[in-house]
């Protein structure tokens, strides 16, 4: 079981970086790839939020899975909170319990989602981020 959840993990990292390498289109690539991980780590919903070039927030750029209320909510987020600053430098958070955790932004808005727990990401290039993978069940 786990030698295949390896396996899994490892194909959508090689289909994330043929597909980064070969198209030039970044939103459609990052939906392609939140799709792959969605699918990859049995999420219900996903977000992909990149860092704005004026700092401060990071913006929406894919989303799969939530309501267009959801998205319209969080289609800007602050990048100045701790958990993010933690993603951004490269750990990976779980919250298996988002009620229970109550670290998460916006926690009643999430919870009419129908959300309960959370992978967040980093997405880093050669040590660099820019941006945040969130997965939802």
């Amino acid at each position: 079981v786990e030698n295949r959840r390896r396996t899994s993990e490892l194909a959508l990292l090689l289909r994330i970086s043929s597909l980064l390498v070969s198209t030039r289109d970044l939103d459609h690539s990052l939906s392609v790839a939140l799709d792959a991980a969605i699918e990859t780590f049995n999420a219900d919903a996903g977000t992909i939020h990149l860092l704005d070039e004026e700092p401060g927030s990071l913006s929406l750029r894919a989303s799969a899975g939530l309501s267009d209320d959801f998205v319209r909510d969080f289609a800007q987020i602050p990048r100045d909170r701790v958990i993010d600053q933690d993603v951004l430098r490269g750990d990976v958070i779980c919250v298996p319990d988002l009620a229970l955790d109550g670290s998460a932004l916006n926690l009643d808005r999430i919870t009419a989602e129908g959300l309960t727990g959370l992978i967040s990401v980093g997405l880093l290039f050669r040590k660099d981020a820019f941006g945040i993978m969130r997965l939802y069940t």
